[in-house]
């Protein structure tokens, strides 16, 4: 496991490749736990946690969807497939960061099929796209320096 998790009012919460789980901070008792078979299982199991914001939660998956889920029972507010979702090697296992009404997230994959990153910021309450920055911009002199074989996304 390589999550970070958090304790909100005694509750801790932490994700692994395919869980997201609360338990009670003091007993370790579980409060719930919900499964979400991907498909597509990462190569190296990464998943690094939950952000929150008010009563949500929210993680990245292997086959490249965000997640937002209610903190009191676990259930599924909204999933959101980000365009890149389907290109080998991409994953989005990354502990998001929730604030000002957004969930910011970056997927990974460089590591392993060469893919280039992008950067998204959605929004909360419904887990549309609001703006997304590539970080080996799109422009045929800049992605000419991108090593040739990898697949750019």
């Amino acid at each position: 496991m390589q999550t970070g998790p958090l304790v909100i009012d005694g509750t801790m919460y932490f994700t692994t490749e395919r869980g997201s789980y609360a338990i009670d901070a003091a007993t370790c008792a579980e409060q719930w736990h919900v499964e979400r078979d991907s498909g597509r299982p990462s190569p190296l199991g990464a998943q690094r946690g939950f952000a929150y914001l008010n009563g949500r939660l929210f993680r990245g998956t292997t086959d490249s969807h965000v997640l937002a889920l209610d903190a009191n029972d676990g259930h599924t507010l909204w999933d959101q497939a980000m365009d890149v979702a389907g290109v080998p090697g991409v994953t989005m296992p990354m502990s998001p960061v929730a604030a000002n009404g957004l969930v910011y997230i970056g997927n990974a994959g460089g590591d392993q099929t060469g893919v280039t990153g992008h950067v998204y910021a959605l929004d909360v309450n419904d887990g549309h796209v609001v703006w997304r920055f590539d970080v080996v911009p799109d422009e045929p002199a800049v992605r000419a320096t991108w090593q040739i074989g990898r697949a750019h996304v």
